[in-house]
């Protein structure tokens, strides 16, 4: 980690002179302009880091995480990717896709979902008892089509969970 500290005319990085306040005949770079630069990187890191963790839900999809969904929204502004290349993209790794219109998944926009129906299939064959006891499909294309209704069981809501490979599951 740097350390900044100030100085009569600027600021010294770890003790080195690196900025000026208003720049220096050295062509030192101005405070101001380092200061923003700091927090422009930083803030596109974030942001790109933000992007990738969102795009992980569907882009992870596999044995170990059976389902995955990102808003339509979610998608378009804050990705920047439009559903239609995310779901070529995951299709051509043998993910099935479904995009849901918003009164079909009570997600704002509406919702893309992604499922490895192998993953997923064994995850439910696993759960047949309590999915039968609440009523939800037991195959992986009912099941995500039923995900709109949420029940009030545990047993039922733990399982959904562990389809979408939620990591508040790890913490138990």
């Amino acid at each position: 980690m740097a350390e900044f500290s100030p100085t009569p005319d600027g600021v010294a990085i770890n003790n080195q002179p690196k900025a000026f306040v208003n720049g220096s005949p050295e062509n030192k770079p101005s405070l101001i302009s380092i200061i923003k630069d700091i927090f422009t990187k930083n803030s596109h890191h974030g942001k790109e880091k933000r992007k990738e963790e969102l795009l992980n839900d569907l882009r992870l999809v596999g044995e170990e995480k059976p389902l995955g969904y990102l808003p339509i929204l979610t998608l378009r502004k804050i990705c920047g990717i439009d559903p239609q290349k995310m779901r070529e993209e995951l299709e051509s790794k043998g993910i099935v896709v479904v995009e849901f219109k918003e009164d079909e998944c009570r997600v704002p926009g509406g919702a893309l979902y992604a499922y490895d129906r192998n993953a997923l299939g064994r995850l439910l064959e696993s759960g047949k008892t309590i999915l039968e006891k609440n009523g939800w499909p037991t195959e992986p294309d009912g099941f995500v089509r039923n995900l709109k209704v949420f029940g009030e069981d545990p047993d039922l809501y733990r399982l959904i969970m562990q389809a979408f490979a939620d990591p508040r599951l790890k913490k138990e």
